[in-house]
């Protein structure tokens, strides 16, 4: 029962093709893409309240063991503002996720990884997400927010991941009651990995590469 809209310049189609292909569009398909929870108590490493300016957060050297962290919320404005990990950390979100501005971005250095739970709205411009290995599975975003019901009773997403302008993202996203919007972004408005939503749309100059390395997660 689901339905896809493409418009006049969208296309869906392999990675080296040009040209919209129909048969790529499928609407009988089902699966089940239960909400994940909050994960709990781990290794912790603190709580920080609203992170505003530049910030570099330290992790484990085991990725099956990250140092987590509780932070209220991230709200970045100006310019030149970085979130920087280093080594393997695990957040889990109270508030708003906001990268806005000129050149503030996410930084994961080279060996290290996020991964992210929040119930709450993602928004990301600026320069977005540096993920310097290139690993999307090293950017990990759970969207745990279930879905709710509106004034006509029907069933809408209880969260929004947004990825506007020139905001890039090589992440792996899980947020089955989200609704994901990329627009805008021309030539480095691209997001790299895999992702489930509630709903997506891909507006402008977007484009969504699915990495095939992802379906074994």
């Amino acid at each position: 029962g689901s339905t896809a809209s493409i418009g006049p310049n969208g296309k869906v189609a392999s990675y080296d093709s040009g040209t919209h292909d129909a048969s790529r569009v499928l609407g009988d398909f089902y699966a089940d893409f239960p909400v994940i929870t909050d994960p709990g108590e781990l290794s912790g490493g603190g709580s920080y309240g609203t992170i505003s300016a530049t910030t570099t957060i330290n992790g484990s050297a085991s990725k099956d063991a990250p140092t987590q962290y509780d932070v209220a919320e991230i709200s970045l404005t100006g310019n030149s503002k970085s979130i920087i990990i280093n080594g393997h950390v695990r957040l889990i979100m109270g508030g708003d996720i906001s990268i806005g501005g000129n050149s503030n971005q996410f930084v994961v250095n080279s060996g290290g990884s996020l991964t992210i739970y929040t119930e709450n709205d993602i928004s990301i411009t600026g320069n977005g997400i540096v993920n310097s290995d290139g690993v999307a599975e090293d950017f990990f975003i759970y969207g745990t927010a279930a879905t709710t019901v509106n004034g006509s009773g029907d069933e809408v997403a209880g969260q929004s991941i947004s990825i506007r302008g020139n905001g890039q993202l090589a992440a792996t996203v899980y947020a089955p009651s989200a609704e994901i919007a990329m627009t805008g972004g021309g030539p480095s408005g691209s997001v790299f990995g895999g992702m489930v939503g509630f709903t997506a749309s891909v507006t402008g100059g977007s484009a969504f590469h699915f990495d095939e390395a992802l379906r074994d997660i």
